[in-house]
């Protein structure tokens, strides 16, 4: 007991010093507990902005794909409309040249 005794009296200014150093450490730690904390919510919330954006990006590509589709087709609609009014302008000279035929020969 009195070697107990005496252990406990020589390491009495280490466990001062530890427990000086443990009031110190423990608002740290829990700062730090925080910080980690504010951290993984920042890291969800930048994985569901990636996660948003790659969807923006996959639903940008698509309406641009679309849009081309769209274009693709008004214009192969404006030129089949210019060969209709082409072949129709082509149409009506050769019936009045047919006309004029016809006429010169009577």
């Amino acid at each position: 007991a009195e070697m107990r005794a005496a252990a406990d009296e020589e390491q009495a200014p280490d466990r001062v010093i530890l427990e000086e150093m443990m009031t110190r450490w423990r608002p740290l730690d829990a700062e730090w507990q925080e910080a980690y904390a504010t951290i993984m919510a920042l890291d969800a919330q930048l994985a569901a902005l990636k996660e948003a954006n790659a969807a923006l990006r996959d639903r940008m590509d698509e309406d641009q794909e679309v849009a081309g589709q769209l274009k693709d087709m008004q214009l192969r609609k404006l030129q089949d409309a210019m060969r209709r009014q082409r072949e129709a302008g082509e149409a009506k000279r050769q019936s009045l040249a047919i006309a004029e035929n016809s006429e010169a020969e009577l």
